[in-house]
């Protein structure tokens, strides 16, 4: 029992230590914290097989600056029990790290309380449980209260009635993961966590299982014994006197063992705790800093694609940037919290792979690096706030833009070329129909084309943009309509039942196929009447031109019908509109 402050146990074992209890059946426990203190450090200690591991509290007092760090605790019933609150035994805490601890239990039954048991909800500043392994083989749970004040821990939960909280929640933390553990050959499961555990939990394997063995069971030297002389008796002949039996040399003394070791330090008002192993590497640092903010490295990482990492958490504990290296320094992944959440990772180059931005209302963006065997060597993907895609986008290895789509109520998708042109446009509209705009078009005698397809995917026409300037326009359905492109040439190529629109200023324009007269599936021309009024006003305006028909409606605005005579137009050929609706 520790009742006081500036304390420190360390390179201790203890087994066994229980009773049979009244109250409780078995009681006794490894270390006890009871009363005020300040500065107490439980490090490096290796508890077998007693009522839990450490249990602190007092008659409302006040317990700071306690730190729980590098230990084994192994099938105790119970790992941590503080009394933050409740009962006749609640105090305050603050400031009590819990860290690269290896807490084990093999035999716990399926109401075993929970392996960190805190009276009370967990208030900021009080606790702060980190990258810790502990294996629970059953029981209610590893938590009895939920809060942020865990993080980085790993978990082997063998049952699924085992959960994280005793509320049944199951929700981890940042860095935290659930694993399983695989036995390796020989290895004590100690020995097994520590190999799978990827940093977490403690590094006093090696020297709790060699150089922790209780004194009792040391085997003794063997103690030299002096020569034995026989005395000669007066009436018998001398005797020889026996040759001395050389006793065994003494055993060897065991050779010293290494153990890890935590320092803690002072530094600019910063607290700095320095853990290594037992070769001497630094594998965890922590920096807290008079705010209360902190950073952590964790080195010598086994088992993961990264070997070290650095985490900083803000004055509340919450966790604010999180990164991670390989062996040669490069980076892997950073991750950034605030009111976005940006995580990026890297290859080995120093490439960027991946960003993914989370917003606070759930939409995010994604963007993905490095992309072999494709056109493109990036892309970028946002969602919204219900995980559908809005907009779509590919890079070039230079980083210019390839493709663009946006998506909502209709889809629009534009296509760049490596100068930065757009060469292709398509708009997809509600009704499935769209239009696809061919633009930058070479070695063709068209330098761009749009093409509109129905919904139900036929293609209704094709308008394509000559070399002099000059349009071409064909429909391949009925039911079209085809607008003169204005101060233009425009050439119609006719499919029957077309509509052909002409705004004042359209210039000389030519339609081949045209369906005169008043019979089924007969085209229709819609004048300006800015231009011309009505169908008797027209009249005078319409001419034989050898097989063909001219209808000029000024000096530089005409129509040439192709292979069609004047008499065989009739009034249904033709409607007149007011010049803004042609331009609508």
């Amino acid at each position: 029992m520790i009742g006081n402050s500036n304390n420190e146990v360390s390179y201790t074992k203890i087994v066994n230590a229980k009773a049979p209890s009244f109250d409780y059946g078995h009681d006794g426990g490894g270390i006890e914290l009871f009363g005020t203190m300040d500065n107490i450090k439980i490090h490096d200690n290796w508890i077998e097989n007693t009522v839990g591991f450490i249990e602190a509290g007092g008659y409302k007092n006040s317990l700071t600056n306690i730190s729980i760090t590098n230990n084994v605790s192994l099938n105790n019933n119970g790992f941590v029990d503080i009394h933050n609150g409740g009962g006749s035994f609640a105090s305050t805490f603050k400031n009590v790290d819990v860290s690269h601890n290896t807490v084990i239990e093999q035999n716990n039954a399926a109401k075993q309380m929970a392996s960190i048991f805190l009276d009370s909800a967990h208030q900021a500043g009080q606790i702060s449980v980190h990258d810790n392994a502990i294996y629970l083989n059953a029981g209610d749970s590893f938590f009895k209260q939920s809060g942020d004040y865990h993080y980085d821990n790993v978990f082997y939960r063998n049952s699924n009635a085992t959960h994280l909280y005793n509320d049944w929640g199951m929700t981890l933390n940042a860095g935290e993961t659930f694993a399983t553990l695989t036995p390796a050959g020989t290895a004590s499961i100690v020995q097994a966590v520590a190999a799978q555990s990827g940093g977490a939990g403690s590094t006093l394997v090696a020297a709790t299982q060699v150089g922790l063995t209780p004194a009792s069971s040391v085997p003794l030297p063997p103690v030299p014994l002096p020569p034995v002389v026989s005395a000669p008796a007066p009436s018998l002949p001398a005797v020889p006197t026996p040759v001395p039996v050389p006793a065994p040399a003494p055993a060897p003394a065991p050779a010293p063992v290494k153990l890890a070791r935590t320092d803690v330090a002072v530094v600019d008002g910063n607290r700095i705790t320095s853990t290594y192993d037992a070769s001497g590497t630094l594998t965890n640092k922590v920096v807290l800093h008079a705010d209360k903010s902190r950073d952590v490295y964790a080195s010598a990482i086994t088992g993961k694609d990264y070997t070290s990492s650095y985490t900083s958490y803000d004055s509340t504990g919450k966790a604010v940037l999180l990164e991670s290296f390989r062996t040669d320094g490069s980076l892997v992944m950073k991750k950034a919290f605030g009111a976005d959440t940006t995580t990026e990772t890297y290859d080995a180059a120093g490439t960027l792979t991946n960003r993914t931005v989370q917003h606070a209302d759930k939409s995010r963006e994604v963007y993905v690096g490095g992309v072999v065997g494709k056109e493109y060597a990036a892309t970028s993907t946002s969602y919204d706030k219900v995980g559908k895609i809005v907009l779509q986008e590919q890079f070039r290895d230079d980083g210019s833009l390839i493709m663009r789509k946006v998506i909502g109520l209709e889809t629009n998708t534009k296509t760049f070329d490596a100068g930065g042109a757009l060469t292709s446009e398509t708009q997809l509209h509600a009704d499935k129909s769209k239009d696809v705009f061919l633009s930058s078009i070479s070695g063709k005698s068209y330098t761009a084309e749009h093409d509109s397809y129905g919904a139900n995917g036929k293609l209704e026409f094709v308008d394509r943009t000559n070399l002099d300037g000059s349009h071409t326009q064909t429909a391949y359905q009925a039911n079209q309509t085809l607008t003169s492109t204005a101060d233009v040439a425009d050439t119609f190529k006719s499919f029957g039942s077309n509509t052909f629109v002409f705004a004042a200023g359209f210039g000389k324009d030519v339609i081949e196929g045209f369906h005169a007269g008043s019979g089924r599936g007969h085209d229709t021309l819609w004048l300006d009447k800015s231009e011309i009024a009505d169908f008797a006003s027209l009249k005078s305006h319409i001419s034989a031109s050898g097989s063909d028909t001219l209808i000029s409606l000024s000096a530089t605005d005409t129509i040439l019908l192709k292979n069609i005579l004047p008499a065989s137009l009739t009034e249904v050929d033709f409607a007149f509109e007011d010049h803004g609706l042609l331009h609508a």
